[in-house]
């Protein structure tokens, strides 16, 4: 099941995705403007947005690039009735949008679309998980690397009291020579 966003300024066609997404198990949130989908994502976390080329005032493209900076995880798909190749080249080369479907809506294009969104983050999910544990196991190795060899030492500095010159206690200071956990933050 996705969490989806829908902004199109129609109230047929709004609607008409409700109802095609709800039955294939999602959840939907319906905009009728564009401050009421920013304010939805600025609340709640989407899986996929779905946007209207054409709105009042501004264009689909503008709302997604908004919305990909307040959810740059959202799968951002762009709907039109009027099929621009430039337009829809430039929105997809700028990274601002994924897909572009064409209206009128095709009931299983539309369910597709999605399908193929949520596939895609799962995806991107996995490549993300396993970079994250392959840099865990690399510095675990580095670190193993730096405790085995000669790259850490530690100094003692003396503390002293001014005006007496009596040494009241010592500051332990970590020195690391290894090439990628060098200072002592990166070794602790």
């Amino acid at each position: 099941m996705a969490r989806i966003l829908a902004l199109d300024h129609d109230d047929l066609v709004r609607r008409a995705i409700d109802r095609i997404l709800r039955r294939h198990g999602h959840e939907v949130f319906l905009a009728a403007h564009v401050q009421q989908a920013l304010r939805l994502a600025q609340d709640l976390d989407f899986d996929v947005a779905i946007v209207d080329f054409q709105l009042p005032g501004t264009n689909g493209v503008a709302v997604l690039e908004q919305l990909r900076a307040v959810q740059p995880r959202c799968m951002r798909m762009l709907t039109t009735g009027h099929l621009d190749l430039p337009m829809v080249k430039g929105a997809v080369n700028q990274g601002a949008v994924s897909r572009v479907i064409e209206k009128p809506l095709d009931r299983r294009e539309l369910v597709d679309a999605i399908d193929a969104a949520m596939n895609n983050r799962r995806r991107m999910r996995d490549v993300w998980e396993a970079q994250r544990i392959a840099s865990l196991d690399r510095e675990q190795l580095d670190l193993d690397e730096c405790l085995r060899g000669e790259f850490i030492t530690i100094a003692l500095q003396p503390i002293v009291e001014s005006g007496t010159g009596r040494v009241f206690a010592h500051e332990a200071l970590l020195r690391s020579t290894h090439p990628t956990l060098h200072g002592p933050l990166p070794v602790i």
